[in-house]
């Protein structure tokens, strides 16, 4: 089977973190739950004001573009790949709306060619980053020696819904951070990590689990209190039967690249595979640091293992992201 490589990648953290101020409305409630706010792309006062999904979404659109160009030519940089030299853009995001999408964007910014193939994704939530490495790699092995940029964007901040109770969006104004990532992953023989297989799995009847719903006031955010549980019971099977179908069982993995979604969810994950935090310590690491950043997390994460965790030749590795639909996105991945 002819392997992919992720050449290189570049997380880019926007903003800074800051303390959550003791302000009226749902912040007053966000307060008593200890660490709140993440890297945001406005200060927390502009951030809750109430604001017309006109405009929020004017804002998405400028700062996706800014922070999608940053990511994009920092990897580029370091991989040392020409704009000119990419054959296909997949940009990734779920946090807001834009006609045309962010590559067509960074097209005219950046100098890729005019023929170079498109795939926005925008439906896909928290697992996208890891369908687009997987639908990277898909392409490549029709377009052997090529180069894919796949460039992250999620701005959760500008989704924020001051006037919302519900337990939904006071859970994800705790969670979740701005944030952009790239990753290049190319057909040529490179040094790293090799996308060997990806596989899609989605729960069956589970549409309500997570999601936005589009109302004047904005998206609001739909996450149901046992998407934890839900992805606990199945996790294991879903993996060894994953595994097997490729030749490998638990015991051939060395790295757990694991979307951590919040706390409950990766702690039910460690448990339902017998794993440490020790094992997944990079997960826990970027939730601490910079929250979760939906579809940029996995991205963030895989660089914590290329720069801090990285295996020895010949290891392997599983990643796993999950999203809307409720799906789960899985990759088998080997060192070089």
């Amino acid at each position: 089977m002819d392997a992919l490589h992720l050449k290189d990648l570049r997380a880019s953290r926007v903003s800074t973190r800051s303390s959550a101020p003791k302000r009226q409305g749902n912040f007053e409630h966000l307060s008593r739950w200890g660490k709140l706010v993440f890297a945001t792309v406005f200060p927390i006062e502009y951030t809750v004001e109430p604001r017309a999904l006109y405009q929020t979404n004017q804002e998405y659109i400028e700062h996706a573009v800014k922070l999608g160009q940053e990511a994009a030519e920092k990897c580029l940089e370091r991989a040392d790949v020409r704009p000119d030299e990419v054959d296909l853009i997949i940009t990734v995001s779920c946090t807001g709306f834009m006609i045309p999408s962010l590559d067509a964007h960074l097209i005219n910014i950046m100098g890729f060619r005019s023929n170079v193939r498109r795939m926005p994704f925008t439906e896909l939530g928290c697992a996208a980053g890891a369908m687009a490495l997987g639908r990277a790699a898909d392409f490549l092995k029709a377009h052997p020696g090529g180069n894919v940029l796949v460039i992250a964007v999620e701005l959760p901040s500008l989704t924020f819904q001051r006037k919302d109770i519900s337990q939904a969006n006071l859970i994800s104004s705790i969670l979740f951070g701005d944030g952009a990532a790239a990753a290049l992953v190319s057909g040529k023989n490179t040094r790293g990590p090799k996308i060997l297989v990806s596989e899609t799995y989605t729960f069956p009847d589970s549409l309500g689990a997570m999601g936005f719903d589009l109302r004047d006031s904005g998206f609001h955010i739909l996450l149901a209190k046992d998407v934890p549980e839900m992805i606990g019971a199945k996790i294991r099977d879903l993996i060894d039967d994953f595994l097997e179908r490729h030749g490998k069982t638990q015991q051939d993995i060395k790295g757990w690249i694991l979307h951590p979604g919040g706390a409950r969810l990766l702690g039910n994950i460690e448990i339902a595979l017998g794993l440490t935090k020790c094992q997944t310590q990079p997960s826990w690491d970027i939730l601490g640091n910079v929250g979760n950043l939906s579809s940029a997390t996995i991205l963030f994460i895989l660089q914590e293992w290329l720069e801090k965790r990285p295996l020895n030749p010949g290891e392997y590795a599983l990643a796993a992201a999950f999203g809307p639909g409720f799906s789960a996105e899985f990759l088998l991945l080997q060192w070089t």
